[in-house]
């Protein structure tokens, strides 16, 4: 960068420079399953407000408890973002099940607001930074899901699990969005959950079901954010 803004870290990482937008929130809350049951239950979500983004809004969300999830679903289109859902299990081996938790839903390139405070603009004119909003800031991630543990479901198929620890705290958010069923497409897997086994969150646990093969190697990204 030749000219512009650049604000840095007590650890030298880049918190704002015109080039890179942060995410800022644009809706959060609380969510809980419109009807609980432990074999299964949809969670669904208005957002505060419509988001106007050409891109589903990033869907981080910190469960109060147990239980796994399945692929969000956003609601409304490009520019008119009203919500998401999500399909919620609990019939897993869990410990301190919870159909509640915290989401924030945030965007990159927000429309500028009014007022008073610190915009910053890239070259093309985009906000990359607005202080009316909150952002979310990453704490961590990791990608290398260990397999501890399978499930044969009939002759066909099989659900492995895996595991990565979870060394962010219970204040902490993951980001829902890339764990995708369209990211299966061609390969051997299907059916991708994500959540806590134990509500005391030492580790967090993906499963996919398989043929009954060894465990195949998944390498999804687990971001992990705070607002």
């Amino acid at each position: 960068m030749s000219y512009g803004i650049l604000c840095i870290g007590n650890d030298g990482q880049t918190i704002i420079d015109d080039e890179n937008s942060l995410f800022h929130v644009m809706s959060s809350g609380s969510y809980a399953a419109a009807s609980p049951n432990i074999q299964g239950c949809w969670i669904y979500v208005t957002y505060t407000a419509t988001i106007n983004s050409p891109r589903p809004p990033l869907v981080f969300i910190s469960p109060d408890g147990a239980g796994v999830y399945f692929p969000v679903v956003h609601a409304g289109s490009a520019g008119a973002w009203t919500g998401f859902s999500v399909y919620f299990a609990g019939n897993y081996p869990t410990v301190g099940l919870a159909y509640t938790g915290k989401y924030c839903a945030c965007v990159a390139h927000p429309p500028a607001t009014g007022g008073y405070g610190m915009q910053v603009f890239d070259k093309s004119g985009q906000v990359v930074f607005d202080s009316n909003y909150k952002v979310i800031g990453f704490v961590g991630g990791a990608q290398d899901w260990v397999p501890h543990d399978y499930l044969d479901m009939n002759f066909f198929f099989r659900v492995w699990m895996y595991r990565i620890p979870w060394v962010y705290g219970k204040d902490s958010y993951f980001l829902m969005n890339v764990f995708r069923q369209d990211f299966l497409s061609g390969s051997s897997t299907s059916s991708v959950t994500i959540g806590f086994q134990n509500a005391s969150r030492e580790t967090i646990e993906l499963s996919v079901v398989t043929a009954k093969t060894a465990a195949p190697k998944v390498n999804w990204p687990l971001l992990v954010g705070a607002p």
